[in-house]
């Protein structure tokens, strides 16, 4: 098994594009993103075709929060931000996007057996200002959601 991150311009997708695509997935691919199930979907990937499974950053990122008695999620770039001390990005950019998705579930799997360190990380990203996510500042983009 193996790991992957899914970008996609969302911009133009040609059927050439999706055929490329394809053909570098693998029925055993595990598929790495924030909120991925929404690329999937929009691509109409198939589990056990196209891929095995998905991990979801934003689920791996949530964290309790105690005051609000519920979950909190985050954006790609706070959590960038906490966990791998990424700075303030301009633009919105796949490849960038990727490369810092597979930045974060790395630093997530250096310390899912941490408890401390875990609740340090999570505490940090609770307490910190938000950063907005590219969605929340750009919710239309050329007509599309």
């Amino acid at each position: 098994v193996y790991f992957c991150y899914l970008f996609i311009d969302f911009f133009f997708v040609s059927a050439e594009a999706m055929a490329h695509l394809r053909s570098h997935l693998s029925p055993n691919a595990i598929l790495v993103g924030q909120s991925i199930q929404k690329d999937v979907q929009w691509l109409q990937l198939a589990e056990g075709v196209d891929y095995h499974s998905l991990i979801d950053l934003s689920g791996l990122f949530r964290v309790w929060n105690p005051s609000r008695g519920e979950y909190t999620n985050f954006s790609q770039d706070h959590c960038a931000k906490v966990w791998i001390g990424v700075g303030d990005r301009q633009q919105h950019n796949a490849i960038t996007d990727a490369a810092i998705s597979m930045s974060l579930f790395n630093a997530y799997r250096t310390v899912q057996w941490d408890p401390v360190r875990l609740q340090e990380l999570q505490t940090a990203t609770l307490t910190a200002p938000r950063v907005p996510g590219f969605s929340a500042l750009f919710p239309v983009v050329d007509g599309c959601w």
